[in-house]
């Protein structure tokens, strides 16, 4: 009991920090549709210039989703409950928004969430980094189960691609280099998880076990990586 008042005494202490976090991401969302849209390279792939002139990403916009719905969840704790009637708003117009079909502003392409361009290109790369959707609870199974069964034609030998089909080498890196197609240990731990979760425990022991080997022992220096090279296998 003690345990329990300490850890609510600690999040109204971190309350209004949260919001402030909170309130300048929704300052990224300019056109009200619930979704912030990315400024410049703000977002994930902060590093990659290839993004620039993205406007949505899956990664980043579901973990802003997934940070509304456990914000919304909280407020009630941190003697907020207003705004955490505000949070649950924004995420249901969030949610979907998210979930339209990419023809109607949406990212859902019908399989999978995909990039969404400003100048309207249809992105259809499989980026296993939307898994955190579905780890964090707001990916519903059905289109969880779309997006896993999108993700067979990422996996290679030594673990999941994060992008495929590799973009042209205009992006800023070859195929199956860094962002551009290779293995993210991290990531391919994400979606393991996200599938023991799912109780798909054959499909994220396959992947925990090929990355750990390509990772840690297949070069003999049994270190971890950062990412190990798509077609290469090169940590």
């Amino acid at each position: 009991h003690c345990a329990e008042e300490g850890v609510i005494l600690e999040l109204r202490r971190m309350w209004p920090h949260v919001r402030q976090a909170i309130d300048f991401v929704k300052r990224m969302d300019t056109d009200g549709d619930g979704l912030p849209e990315q400024k410049s390279i703000w977002a994930d792939w902060k590093d990659v210039g290839g993004v620039e002139g993205r406007r949505y990403g899956p990664h980043f916009t579901l973990l802003w989703l997934a940070t509304l719905r456990a914000a919304a969840r909280r407020a009630q704790e941190a003697g907020d409950a207003q705004t955490g009637k505000a949070y649950e708003a924004m995420y249901t117009k969030g949610l979907e928004t998210a979930n339209r079909p990419v023809e109607s502003g949406g990212l859902w392409n019908g399989s999978y969430y995909v990039n969404v361009w400003n100048d309207g290109r249809k992105d259809n790369r499989v980026l296993e980094d939307q898994v955190v959707g579905i780890l964090f609870g707001v990916v519903d199974a059905k289109r969880a189960d779309s997006i896993y069964k999108a993700l067979v034609a990422n996996e290679t030998m030594w673990g999941v691609r994060e992008t495929y089909p590799y973009y042209p080498d205009s992006f800023g890196y070859r195929g199956g280099d860094y962002h551009n197609g290779a293995v993210w240990p991290y990531l391919n731990f994400v979606d393991a998880l996200s599938r023991f979760r799912g109780g798909r425990t054959v499909e994220a022991s396959r992947i925990m076990e090929t990355v750990a080997y390509a990772d840690l022992t297949l070069h003999g220096d049994y270190l971890p990586h950062e990412n190990i090279d798509g077609e290469t296998g090169e940590n």
